[in-house]
């Protein structure tokens, strides 16, 4: 007869997770004691799982190509329509298909994490689901931390660790993923942080960022960021991964 954790893993194998992994709740207290104590949620917490999906590298490459979205004002003849760029005001062009595929990854993350978290109830251990969406509000320009980052999980748990434009980098696939958190009371095997930095710190995300809210020193500037849209391009030229866009897509890009 199976036990309760070789169920679980075999069932977050069907859930078909391009990234998996555990931290250990002790640990998360430890290394990040400014956050609000898991415990809150579940009062003998041991495990913090996460899960991830990975984006498509072509639609990752649609964001250094907003020429693609085929948008232009529609005020002009079809062969005099400029294409709708940062330069002309609306960088919608450069998210179109991007902006769509987070929106999946996200909605996919959070009917798997439900999924989890009820398959784990009914086995007998208590799950509380963390939200599905980014660590930092920003609302009228303020920056409002909430108080669970779905990136310490990821780094407790061993998936990788955080590169100069502040996104989270994978050994696979680089900062081009989505991810969600469970607390559960379940003793799972928890993962070992990789402390060697996978960001090499070449500055191609800083000298692309057509926002200019990458320094190379300081990192990404969230709020800048957030006010001209994210736009995802410091994602898509990320190196960092055996899965990145193709390189003559990069080359080519305007």
């Amino acid at each position: 007869m199976s036990s309760p954790i070789a169920k679980i893993n075999g069932y977050i194998d069907k859930l078909d997770m391009d990234l998996y992994g555990v931290a250990s709740v002790e640990r998360y207290q430890q290394e990040f004691p400014d956050k609000l104590p898991v415990h809150r949620y579940i009062p003998d917490a041991r495990s913090i799982i996460v899960i991830g999906l990975r984006h498509e590298p072509y639609t990752m490459a649609s964001v250094l190509h907003p020429e693609w979205s085929g948008l232009a004002f529609s005020q002009y003849p079809v062969d005099e329509r400029e294409v709708l760029t940062e330069a002309s005001g609306l960088p919608q062009a450069r998210t179109w298909f991007f902006s769509t595929e987070t929106q999946t990854l996200l909605r996919e993350l959070d009917i798997a994490s439900y999924k989890l978290a009820r398959f784990i109830r009914e086995g007998g251990f208590r799950c509380f689901r963390l939200p599905v969406r980014s660590s930092t509000l920003y609302m009228n320009r303020v920056n409002i931390s909430i108080p669970f980052d779905i990136d310490d999980v990821l780094y407790l748990s061993g998936l990788g660790n955080k590169g100069l434009n502040k996104r989270f980098l994978t050994k696979k696939y680089g900062p081009r993923f989505r991810a969600a958190g469970l607390i559960t009371d379940l003793p799972l095997k928890a993962g070992d942080p990789i402390d060697e930095p996978l960001c090499t710190r070449c500055g191609i995300c800083a000298e692309s960022c057509p926002a200019g809210a990458i320094d190379r020193e300081k990192g990404r500037d969230m709020v800048s960021c957030s006010n001209f849209g994210c736009c995802g391009v410091c994602m898509a030229i990320c190196p960092v991964g055996e899965l990145t866009i193709p390189e003559d897509l990069k080359e080519n890009a305007p």
